[in-house]
């Protein structure tokens, strides 16, 4: 390759460098753009609706504020004098609330509460595809208390 073609070549690829990075930079923005428009609907939707957004040149605001500070100054004294008083009273210890029993909780039985067996047998006992024999997989146990009147059973 002669010195003119090296030129042209380094040229050319400097040339394709440039254009990679404006295209970079144009998408840069793009993606700012994107990004912006996402997390302003994203506020929108999902965002506080009441009041409390920072508003610009919102002075009726700043009237609650005002009021806050005088009435914290006069509830700080209150406090102050409240406690001395309650130091000097006798405390006394006030019950308040009693949980109740949970609904779920579980039921004991006395040993010698009446158990009922009920078993389920198969009336075939040979499968109706093949003919072999069915074999046992296993038993299920459930207990479920029931109430026979002035008495309680337990049917498995």
């Amino acid at each position: 390759m002669t010195n003119d073609k090296l030129l042209e070549k380094i040229q050319h690829l400097e040339n394709q460098i440039e254009a990679l990075n404006s295209r970079i930079e144009d998408d840069a923005v793009e993606i700012a753009r994107w990004k912006d428009l996402y997390f302003s609907e994203k506020d929108r939707r999902y965002g506080r609706k009441s009041e409390n957004k920072d508003i610009p040149n919102s002075l009726q605001l700043l009237l609650f504020d005002e009021l806050e500070n005088t009435v914290e100054g006069a509830t700080e004294e209150a406090d102050k004098d409240f406690s001395n008083k309650e130091d000097s009273q006798k405390k006394t210890k006030v019950r308040s609330y009693i949980r109740t029993k949970s609904k779920n909780a579980t039921l004991t039985l006395p040993a010698n509460s009446p158990v009922v067996d009920i078993y389920h047998d198969v009336e075939k006992s040979n499968c109706e595809h093949c003919g072999s024999e069915l074999s046992d997989i296993g038993e299920f146990i459930e207990d479920k208390v029931t109430f026979v009147p002035s008495r309680y059973v337990v049917v498995r």
